[in-house]
């Protein structure tokens, strides 16, 4: 037998064991006289009790090699930290009889306890980090269902039990209304709480001595307040003021609104490399528009299909351009603009967002966390795989299996004719706050 186990103390009276020792399986290194054990460990409900062993007896003298492989095993399982033999005296029988009988010094227990402490704490952060995914998962989830709800409330009230209250009214007449509010932002440049910001705007204007009426006080992110109003002239008038008696300490702008857009194709490939002020005065001054706002957003360049080898000219561009509700409207009556040697054509642009792994509305393929989605019969494989003969839209089919509808699904998810990519589209169009014109 090694030098380690040539003796044993009793871990309850503390005195050498002589000839039988009592050993508990379950807490390794614990030895006892027959008669001694009284050792206690926490149950599931955290109170100590008497240990339930299993307890096994043997005889030092002839159970010396057997007491060699359960040394091992404990050392291997790394429950309990092994008493150094190189720490004191080299001859001390006391170290010696502690690293036999399995007792720890205070620095060893400490070190014991730290290890223990760490692996819990990182345990905790691991935990934390899993909840916090779990969250973020969910909130995404709920966002989508939420979003889903209310689109298919408004599709049910108008398509089943119509308007709830007053005459039935035009899409267009909805959102003249709805253009009538003009928005401001107030902002702190010190961080606050929203309410003291809203707060201090009672307080400073007085809007009693001022000839306009406040369609909207409440309360935004990060310490700001938005306000609303009705003319564009009370909005101004409202902006000076507000931003006057709140002093530089805070930001008064204008709500950004998002502008009507309009694509014009068959561009040719010489007004194409033209840079934006160029092209934009080319297409004043051959139209005879005047003064206008246009900005150009997007440039697309594409070669046509049925181009012959060795002939120039057939490359052809498309642009979507912004501008104000006036320019938008006079662009769309002309039809075809004149740019360059092309009469070219212009639509009403809108832009749903679209993704193209599932084939639903207003998130991208990156963020998707749904299956893929064939958008030609609605099956669960890439669209490249497809062998169905019968068309089926997948978005027209879920709100059918979800909200009990009876639309028409007999079409593919890209079709202009979709029910539900109709109403993304007029959907799109009330959050800009312009209506199509066709």
């Amino acid at each position: 037998m090694d030098d380690e186990y040539a003796e044993y103390r009793c871990s309850a009276c503390k005195k050498d064991i002589k000839s039988n020792v009592v050993q508990c399986k379950k807490c390794i290194k614990l030895f006892y006289h027959p008669g001694c054990v009284k050792h206690r460990v926490y149950d599931k409900n955290s109170e100590l009790v008497a240990c339930p062993g299993p307890f096994a007896k043997f005889s030092i003298d002839s159970d010396k090699d057997k007491e060699a492989d359960m040394r091992k095993a404990s050392t291997s399982t790394g429950l309990l930290p092994r008493s150094s033999g190189s720490t004191g005296s080299a001859g001390s029988n006391s170290n010696r009889t502690g690293d036999a009988s399995g007792t720890m010094s205070t620095d060893e227990k400490i070190n014991w306890l730290v290890k223990a402490v760490k692996k819990i704490k990182a345990d905790l952060v691991i935990e934390r980090e899993i909840k916090t995914m779990i969250k973020e998962v969910v909130r995404e989830e709920l966002g989508k269902i939420k979003q889903e709800l209310g689109e298919m409330r408004r599709m049910i009230q108008e398509t089943t039990c119509g308007p709830s209250r007053g005459p039935q009214r035009s899409y267009s007449e909805v959102i003249k209304e709805k253009k009538k509010e003009n928005v401001i932002i107030v902002k702190p440049k010190i961080q606050q709480e929203s309410e003291a910001t809203k707060k201090l705007i009672k307080e400073k204007v007085d809007i009693k001595s001022m000839a306009m009426g406040i369609t909207k006080l409440k309360k935004g992110s990060k310490g700001t307040v938005i306000m609303g109003c009705e003319a564009g002239e009370e909005v101004k008038k409202l902006k000076e003021t507000v931003q006057a008696k709140l002093g530089e300490n805070y930001n008064v702008m204008e709500s950004p609104q998002s502008r009507p857009k309009i694509k014009i194709i068959n561009i040719g490939l010489e007004e194409m490399n033209l840079d934006d002020n160029e092209l934009i005065n080319t297409i004043k001054m051959q139209n005879k528009m005047g003064t206008v706002n246009i900005r150009i957003v997007k440039r697309m360049i594409k070669e046509k299909r049925n181009k012959q080898p060795g002939k120039k000219g057939n490359e052809e561009g498309s642009i979507i351009i912004e501008a104000d509700e006036e320019t938008h409207e006079v662009i769309l009556k002309k039809v075809k603009l004149n740019i360059g040697w092309k009469k070219c054509p212009v639509f009403n642009h809108i832009n749903v967002k679209r993704c193209f792994k599932c084939w639903g509305y207003y998130h991208i393929a990156k963020n998707c966390t749904r299956e893929e989605t064939c958008f030609k019969c609605a099956g669960s494989h890439n669209s490249r795989d497809c062998t169905a003969t019968k068309k089926k839209c997948v978005n027209c089919m879920f709100k059918n299996q979800t909200y009990n509808l009876r639309i028409s699904d007999d079409h593919d998810a890209l079709s202009p004719e979709c029910p539900t990519f109709k109403r993304a589209l007029q959907e799109e169009k009330r959050r800009a706050g312009w209506e199509d014109d066709k």
